[in-house]
């Protein structure tokens, strides 16, 4: 009954993805050299569901169509490996972004 009740509760808490999923998704963002850097990544295993939002940075030369190009190129490798994945991204210009402050800053 304990193991039961463990497999159930795993299915219904929301869960960080384990450490190697996480290298994975930053190692398919970032198969493309325009895509340098990946932070602020923050992954939810809800159910079946998989949520992840990340920052990216990208070359701030970058018309908004290329960049838009580059991030759902991205967007779609994640999604072949993690198919029942809601992906958001935020793309940074790199060297120039903001800091992001809220409850769910960096601390570094």
């Amino acid at each position: 009954a304990v193991s039961v009740f463990r497999e159930a509760s795993g299915q219904l808490m929301d869960r960080e993805l384990p450490e190697d999923q996480r290298r994975q998704i930053v190692e398919l963002m970032t198969a493309d050299a325009k895509l340098t850097d990946v932070h602020q990544l923050r992954t939810r295993a809800s159910g079946p569901f998989v949520h992840i939002q990340m920052h990216v940075d990208l070359d701030p030369q970058l018309t908004l169509e290329a960049a838009h190009a580059v991030v759902v190129a991205a967007e779609k490798r994640v999604l072949e490996v993690f198919p029942s994945a809601d992906i958001i991204i935020h793309a940074d210009p790199r060297g120039r972004a903001e800091p992001h402050g809220g409850a769910f800053a960096e601390h570094n």
